[in-house]
């Protein structure tokens, strides 16, 4: 037969009573009941300091200190919190039969980090952690066989370690002696040489196009330098040492100057100096020429142009059939040639 409870003490109000032993006040162990402004009863007991709520309409159940709980109990949250204890106490859930407690992480799982303080021994099997031990300084600076050297410049005295008898080294060449340090200190010099080589081209010359002096623009020009159409731009740093040819005569606006086919305009950076190379041709006026012979040339231009004449026309060759030239071959005394038994002579 089930048995009934009776809660004979009732509170007015609808609130929690008050704890004590006065007119509506709730003893320790005591119950008492509360009816709400809705007509629902609120079920509270005493425990000597203050009034626990046992049941409401936001709570069932109430338990305080140590307490077993029987019976199968459904949680329908969706989780069930621990809090409490000081920072040494161990919170946790135990099942001491053959059933499974499954827990879900709320933040990502696995070790993102280890800190350590201080040596840790052990040789990684289970309850013992893996030993770490913090190289010297010796170790850092001579190697160790994991730990590469450190040199003055802080690399790597040999990124790979020794050469690898695979790479055919040379006869002599002791593989360890082949180290990378020195190849990085032989390139920096070379890029340090090579740097002053570019600062010296830097100032060179160099032809970037063609200018119509007429027009006062840009013909032809490479890429990234000047804009086709266009007069010079200002001369500037970034244009050093460039310089166009002048390809149609014409006095442009800078530098404003009459200028030829054939001259230059070079910048020095802070501005555009015309180099004149053109230069017209050279005329001779009241020449005097000397008689040669009985030619009277009066000038150079004639005498230069008879000279080729008589070069064009001179004596190569003298054609004879069957006469005789008689002489010795002197001068006034003609060669002689005759035709003997059909040869001539």
């Amino acid at each position: 037969m089930p048995q009934i409870i009776q809660f004979k003490k009732r509170i007015p109000g609808t609130g929690a009573p008050a704890s004590g032993t006065g007119p509506g006040e709730v003893t320790a162990g005591e119950p008492a009941v509360s009816i709400t402004a809705a007509g629902v009863a609120d079920l509270y007991i005493g425990d000597g300091a203050a009034v626990r709520t046992l049941v409401s309409a936001t709570r069932q159940v109430e338990l305080t200190g140590n307490q077993d709980v029987g019976g199968v109990k459904t949680f329908t949250d969706t989780s069930i919190r621990i809090t409490g204890g000081d920072d040494d106490d161990a919170l946790f859930l135990k099942d001491e039969n053959t059933g499974e407690l499954e827990f879900r992480p709320i933040s990502p799982g696995g070790l993102l980090s280890v800190n350590v303080s201080a040596p840790i021994t052990g040789n990684g099997t289970s309850g013992s952690a893996l030993a770490i031990t913090r190289a010297t300084d010796a170790q850092i600076a001579a190697g160790t066989n994991n730990v590469n050297p450190i040199d003055s410049l802080g690399l790597h005295d040999a990124v790979l370690g020794d050469v690898p008898a695979a790479l055919d080294v040379p006869a002599g060449d002791a593989a360890a002696d082949r180290r990378v340090i020195p190849a990085i200190n032989e390139l920096f010099a070379d890029i340090g040489d090579l740097g002053d080589q570019l600062a010296a081209i830097s100032g060179a010359l160099r032809f970037v196009g063609n200018f119509d002096a007429d027009a006062d623009e840009v013909v032809s020009a490479d890429t990234g330098t000047l804009t086709v159409g266009q007069p010079l731009p200002a001369a500037s740093a970034a244009n050093q040492g460039w310089f166009v040819i002048v390809t149609e005569a014409g006095t442009p606006a800078m530098p404003a100057v009459l200028m030829q086919i054939g001259d230059w305009i070079v910048s020095t950076g802070a501005a555009w100096v015309h180099v004149p190379l053109y230069h017209t041709a050279i005329t001779a006026a009241n020449v005097g020429v000397t008689q040669i012979n009985t030619h009277a040339w009066g000038n150079v231009q004639t005498a230069l142009q008879n000279i080729y004449n008589l070069a064009a026309n001179a004596l190569s060759s003298v054609e004879v059939d069957d006469v005789s030239i008689i002489g010795d071959g002197t001068s006034g005394d003609p060669l002689e040639v005759a035709v003997v038994d059909g040869g001539v002579y």
